[in-house]
């Protein structure tokens, strides 16, 4: 059961290892700085009619992307079905001069700064790549996934999970003035819990980990249905990210308990796949659909291809290894 907290936080460790553990031991508990300041809310948030305000969820999704703006304000609730992803560096009032800075406001305020409203946010999961992000004001339904520095809640509240990347990312973070009904997490393992965008059921965080932008390993929660093709592209190495090794990728289509016991495996259905990552690994589960491979190394460990397997050369095909895994349909050159 989960505990509510405010000044003090729990911290804990992901309990479910995709694809193998870290063999290091945990990190000292986090205390968030004490809270301070005043009530009132910093002259931040737009008065007026604009891209940077709006009560519409696709507003709010275009207005955090790494194309949109340096602060967006909701006018409403809102409720987000799918992952909101929170990208690029941008600078206070766009003014560079005044630092990196970037704000999601989740409240209205009077002529004289006080705030009148707050808002609340419900998204399965929030990705945040953009540094010194601040939350302010209202509350976020979800869980929370931090791969930056200086991330900050202020005057917010998080029913969910907040997970960071490294124990960098977390010591750099402003969580005192926050309010947090769940846990800390400092995301040390190959997959996380549900705070990580290396796991999901959705087919837009799908699409997105297995990017270029993405993830070295995704690790899918439940069976996905694609209606568009995908493509795995990128060069990743592993949890490690040693470059001087071999390029490795993984598609992990199984769930497994604390012993690393296969528990469950889940099926990806998609019109076709192909692969652009060197090294790439589809572990357990079943791919429906067909699986185009442009890159050396592929490889299949358990899984089984409901479909063709074509190699767009030999020379990938004969890097590949697939002696454990199933294809139904036919394997080529093409």
């Amino acid at each position: 059961m989960k505990k509510s907290i405010t000044i003090g936080l729990a911290l804990a460790l992901s309990a479910t290892l995709f694809a193998g553990c870290l063999n290091s031991p945990p990190p000292a508990p986090f205390t968030p700085e004490p809270a301070s300041g005043g009530t009132t809310a910093p002259v931040d948030v737009v008065t007026s009619a604009s891209p940077k305000e709006s009560g519409d969820g696709a507003d709010l999704i275009s207005g955090l992307s790494d194309s949109g703006f340096w602060i967006f304000s909701v006018l409403n609730d809102i409720t987000l079905t799918e992952d909101l992803y929170i990208n690029g560096d941008f600078f206070r009032s766009d003014n560079p001069a005044s630092g990196v800075y970037r704000k999601l406001s989740l409240y209205a305020q009077d002529a004289d700064r006080n705030v009148t409203a707050q808002y609340t946010l419900t998204v399965p999961n929030i990705f945040v790549t953009s540094t010194n992000m601040r939350i302010q004001e209202g509350t976020v339904r979800g869980n929370i996934f931090v791969d930056a520095m200086g991330f900050e809640l202020y005057d917010a509240t998080l029913e969910g999970d907040i997970t960071f990347a490294t124990r960098e990312r977390m010591d750099s973070a402003k969580l005192g003035r926050g309010t947090i009904n769940g846990s800390v997490f400092v995301g040390t393992a190959d997959a996380v819990t549900g705070a990580s965008p290396r796991e999901s059921s959705s087919p837009v965080s799908m699409a997105h980990a297995l990017s270029s932008d993405g993830f070295w390993i995704f690790s899918p929660l439940s069976d996905i249905t694609l209606s568009e093709p995908l493509t795995i592209s990128g060069a990743f190495y592993g949890r490690s990210g040693d470059t001087a090794g071999e390029p490795y990728r993984k598609l992990a289509l199984y769930a497994q308990d604390s012993d690393r016991n296969v528990t469950d495996e889940w099926t990806i259905t998609v019109p076709e796949i192909t692969v652009e990552s060197p090294g790439m690994l589809f572990n357990y589960g079943v791919i429906s659909g067909n699986v185009i491979v442009d890159a050396p190394g592929f490889r299949l460990d358990g899984c089984t291809i409901e479909g063709n397997l074509t190699f767009t050369s030999q020379e990938f095909m004969d890097s590949a290894d697939i002696e454990n895994g199933t294809v139904s349909g036919s394997v080529s050159v093409g």
